[in-house]
């Protein structure tokens, strides 16, 4: 039996009874999917080395539905993830918007992008809410899962409603 490499720590970081330090990530498509993360979340100029990685997604969280800096959020995105992860292609971009996500001043932003490395074709949900974490999930049922007790975290009673995520 072969002895998987771990790609990275899993954020948020927390003590794993089993690895030691912090639980780590051993499948490239969630690896990728942390740094994706990273770099939606990460506002620019927060890195002093590299000033000009992120997009700074909670820079757009109080945007009116068709403002058009949605836009230019998006246009960032691909920018950003075809100079820092070029293993990614994005496919679409879209906020997944109600009445009730903005009354509970979250959005919800779905990307279909393309492991190029693995031609694997993946749809993530990004869930945004002030001064708290940026939540990520895969459309796998694990993550679903994942995404339904993270909500209780951020307070937003409505993500159980996950068919509109990930259809």
């Amino acid at each position: 039996m072969s002895k998987q490499t771990p790609k990275q720590p899993s954020w948020p970081l927390e003590i794993d009874e089993v690895h030691g330090p912090y639980t780590p990530i051993y499948e490239t498509r969630r690896s990728l999917l942390q740094n994706l993360t990273f770099l939606i979340r990460t506002i620019p100029g927060e890195w002093p080395g590299n000033p000009d990685l992120g997009v700074g997604i909670e820079q757009y969280i109080f945007e009116q539905e068709n403002s058009p800096r949605f836009e230019e959020f998006k246009e960032k995105t691909r920018s950003q993830v075809k100079k820092y992860l070029p293993s990614i292609e994005i496919i679409k971009m879209d906020f997944v918007e109600n009445d009730l996500d903005q009354e509970q001043n979250y959005i919800v932003l779905k990307i279909f992008y393309i492991i190029k490395t693995m031609s694997v074709e993946e749809i993530a949900a990004f869930v945004v809410s002030p001064g708290k974490n940026v939540l990520s999930f895969l459309r796998d049922q694990t993550q679903k899962q994942d995404l339904v007790n993270s909500a209780r975290i951020l307070g937003v009673p409505n993500l159980s409603n996950l068919s509109r995520f990930f259809t």
